[in-house]
C-alpha cells in the first residue's frame, strides 16, 4: 500500500535533547548518528509494523503527491438540442473518466445544469407527474432522481438523454457545453522516471515519479466482451470453480495478465503434493510484459496487489487464495548439428535458437509469430510438421527433456541431423537427461548455443575451464624499453 504522512509546521518538529550516549537507539529513543549527519537532521519520524506484518520499502522521499494520470478539457461545445427523444451526444476525447462530466445547457437566457446517472430509467419525467410506482397519496414528485439527467458510455465518450418520460430532452436550439476529464487507459503506465516535465508548476520546481504508473487499463473490445458474457453467467461474479478463477483473474482493471494458472488444494508455504491443502487455492501469475526480465517475466508488489484487491471481495469467505510468481529453474542448452546441403547454416542456427526460446517460453505464444513460420521464411524450405507444443506456456510438472528438444530442432527447416545435445543447469554440473520442475517452477534458458558438428561443452558454455596444475609455466617478459 501507500502512506502518506503530513508532517506538522516548523513549531512542531522537535529533536530528542541531552540524550545519555549509553541511551541512543534504545527503547523509542533515535540511534546516535556522526556529527555531520547530525548537524542536518530536522526531525525523526518511524514505522513499526504491528504483529506479523512484513513491511519493505519500494521508495522513500518528500514532497511527494500521488499522481493520477488524466486530461481536462473544459467548455466543449456540443451540438445544439434537437428536443427529439433519445438524443445522442459524442465527446471529442475517449476514454472519459466517469464522473467528472459537468454538462449545462444554455437557451435565451436560461441555463440549466445536467447529471450523470447511471440508468436513465430510473430518472424522473421532464413534465411533472404522479410517479405510480408509490402509494396512493404521496407526492407526486417522490422520484429517485431528477429529470435533467444524462447517461455516459466511458469508453465511447457518448451521452444519452432521456425520452421526456424517463428524463428530460434538450430543447430545440439549445446549447450544450460539457467539460470532463479522459485518460489515455494502458499507455499512462509509465516506467520510473518517464516523467520529467510540469509546465504547471513555478520555476524551480523539478518533478519525477520514483514509483512506475499502474492501473490504467484499455477498455475491452465488443468480441471480447461478447465472449465474457457466458462466463459471467456461470460464475456470477464468484470465485468458485478452476475456471472462475481464471476468467474473473483476467478481468482484473489496470494490469496486463500473460498467463493465469490455477492449483486448488495447494498452499505454496506448506508445498507439497498439489491436492493436499482442502479450502487453498493457489493463482500462478506472469504479466505480460516485463520490461527488466522479458525472457523470466516476474509479477513485482504491485501488479499482486492490484489482482489481490480485486479478488478479496470475489472469493468465498471459507477458502484461501495464495498469489505467487514462479520460480524459475535455470536450463543450459548446448548443440551441434549438420545443415541440409545449400542453406546457410547461420541462418539454420539462429531458427534453432528461436525455436527452443518458443518451446521453453514460460508464456503462450502466439500463433502469428509461431517461431515455425519464420524459419521457413528463413530457410525457404517446404514447411516441415510443426510443433505445437509450448504454445500455451511450459505445462507446470513436466520436466525438460533432452529427447523432447531434439525433437523440436529436429523439425526446424533446414537441419538435417543433431549430432549432439547437452543439457544442463546451474545446480548441476555435469549433463543430465531431464531436469524436473517440481510445484511452481517452469523453465528458464540461461545460456544457448548452437554450432556445426560437435556441441560446445557446457563447462565451456558456462565459462569455467578446467586446467590441471602445471599446465602453464609462468613465464617473465622483459619489455623492450623502460620508461
Amino acid at each position: 500500500g501507500v502512506v502518506e504522512l503530513s508532517l506538522p509546521d516548523e513549531s512542531g518538529l522537535g529533536l530528542w535533547q541531552d540524550i545519555n550516549p549509553l541511551e541512543a537507539g534504545v527503547g523509542d529513543l533515535p540511534p546516535a548518528l556522526d556529527d555531520k549527519l547530525n548537524d542536518r537532521l530536522i526531525t525523526w519520524l518511524r514505522i513499526r509494523p504491528l504483529g506479523a506484518t512484513q513491511a519493505r520499502f519500494l521508495w522513500v522521499g518528500i514532497n511527494a503527491v500521488m499522481l493520477e494520470q488524466r486530461t481536462k478539457v473544459i467548455a466543449e461545445n456540443l451540438p445544439s438540442g434537437t428536443g427529439e427523444p433519445d438524443q445522442i451526444r459524442s465527446l471529442a476525447q475517449t476514454p472519459v473518466i466517469p464522473g467528472s462530466v459537468r454538462l449545462r445547457s444554455t437557451l435565451g437566457k436560461q441555463t440549466t445544469d445536467w447529471f450523470e446517472v447511471d440508468d436513465l430509467m430510473n430518472a424522473a419525467p421532464e413534465v411533472p407527474s404522479e410517479n405510480l410506482e408509490l402509494p396512493p397519496g404521496q407526492a407526486k414528485a417522490h422520484f429517485s432522481t431528477p429529470s435533467e439527467v444524462f447517461s455516459l458510455d466511458p469508453i465511447n465518450g457518448e451521452l444519452r438523454f432521456g425520452d421526456g418520460a424517463r428524463g428530460r430532452r434538450p430543447a430545440f436550439g439549445s446549447n450544450l457545453q460539457v467539460s470532463y476529464d479522459c485518460g489515455v487507459g494502458r499507455v499512462g503506465n509509465v516506467a520510473a522516471g518517464a516523467i520529467n516535465q510540469a509546465p504547471s508548476l513555478p520555476a524551480g520546481f523539478k518533478l519525477s515519479n520514483p514509483v512506475r504508473t499502474w492501473g490504467g487499463a484499455d477498455a475491452q473490445t465488443l468480441l471480447e466482451a461478447e465472449k465474457g458474457i457466458r462466463a459471467y453467467l456461470q460464475h456470477r461474479d464468484r470465485l468458485v470453480s478452476v475456471a472462475d478463477f481464471e476468467a474473473i483473474t483476467r478481468q482484473t482493471p489496470g494490469v496486463e495478465i500473460g498467463r493465469v494458472e490455477v492449483l486448488p488444494a495447494f498452499n505454496p508455504e506448506h508445498p507439497g503434493q498439489i491436492g493436499n491443502a482442502p479450502g487453498a487455492v493457489t493463482l500462478l501469475l506472469i504479466p505480460k510484459f516485463d520490461p527488466l526480465h522479458p525472457d523470466a517475466p516476474m509479477p513485482d508488489r504491485l501488479f499482486l496487489d492490484t489482482i489481490c484487491a480485486y479478488l478479496e471481495p470475489r472469493r468465498i469467505v471459507t477458502s484461501e487464495v495464495y498469489l505467487r510468481g514462479p520460480k524459475y529453474v535455470g536450463v543450459q542448452v548446448s548443440l551441434g548439428f549438420t545443415p541440409e546441403a545449400g542453406v546457410n547454416p547461420a541462418e539454420v542456427r539462429e531458427a534453432i535458437k528461436l525455436a527452443l526460446r518458443r518451446f521453453l517460453s514460460p508464456l503462450p505464444t502466439a500463433l502469428e509469430t509461431d517461431a515455425m513460420t519464420n524459419l521457413n521464411s528463413i530457410t525457404g524450405l517446404p514447411a516441415q510438421a510443426s510443433d505445437k507444443a509450448g504454445i500455451d506456456g511450459w505445462a507446470l510438472g513436466n520436466p525438460v527433456l533432452r529427447l523432447e528438444l531434439e525433437a523440436v530442432v529436429n523439425r526446424v527447416p533446414g537441419v538435417r541431423l543433431v549430432n549432439e545435445l547437452l543439457l544442463g543447469s546451474p545446480a548441476s554440473p555435469g549433463s543430465s537427461n531431464s531436469i524436473p520442475m517440481l510445484n511452481l517452477e517452469l523453465p528458464q534458458l540461461t545460456a544457448l548455443e548452437a554450432v556445426v558438428g560437435a556441441a560446445v561443452s557446457l563447462e565451456d558454455l558456462r565459462g569455467e575451464t578446467s586446467q590441471s596444475a602445471g599446465q602453464f609455466l609462468p613465464v617473465p617478459v622483459v619489455p623492450e624499453e623502460c620508461r
